[in-house]
């Protein structure tokens, strides 16, 4: 396990999460046009002060509709921007999962304990990883050694 204690979340994941954040933006920017429109057509009275508030809270209004459309916008290219990375990372764990798997030697002796023997399997594993894949994030390195401790021993 790395010393950098923040675990890895999938590039897939981050790309949903941008999109959710999207999709919240622009829910939240549909209800202040709303209630901007009801504002100016005085459907929602505003009891406090006179025209001038009434000027007043239109532009605020009008500058958070305009903060969250920004924010929604640049949620939704950087969506598109991960949908990539996901794919490439989908690609890189599937080539790292067949490495491994398909070129694996148990370094365990059959006298260590069962702690041992995962210490053992975890550093064989983090080494073939780092031989052949150089460069990459330690979180990255934790979450695909899971997965390839899984894929060859599914039962410990």
């Amino acid at each position: 396990m790395s010393s950098n204690n923040i675990p890895y979340v999938e590039a897939t994941t981050r790309e949903s999460d941008n999109r959710s954040s999207f999709f919240s933006f622009l829910i939240m920017d549909l209800v202040l046009l709303v209630v901007g429109i009801l504002l100016y057509l005085d459907v929602i009275p505003i009891a406090i002060g006179d025209k001038s508030a009434k000027i007043f809270d239109l532009i605020i209004l009008g500058i958070l509709f305009i903060i969250f459309t920004i924010v929604g916008v640049l949620s939704l290219l950087k969506s598109k921007s991960l949908k990539a990375d996901a794919k490439r990372e989908e690609i890189l764990t599937e080539e790292i999962i067949e490495y491994v798997t398909g070129s694996y030697e148990d370094p365990v002796m059959p006298d260590m304990s069962d702690e041992e023997k995962y210490f053992e399997r975890d550093k064989r594993i983090r080494e073939m990883i780092n031989c052949k894949f150089k460069g990459l994030k330690d979180s990255y390195l934790d979450y695909v050694t899971e997965i390839v401790y899984t894929e060859i021993f599914p039962d410990k």
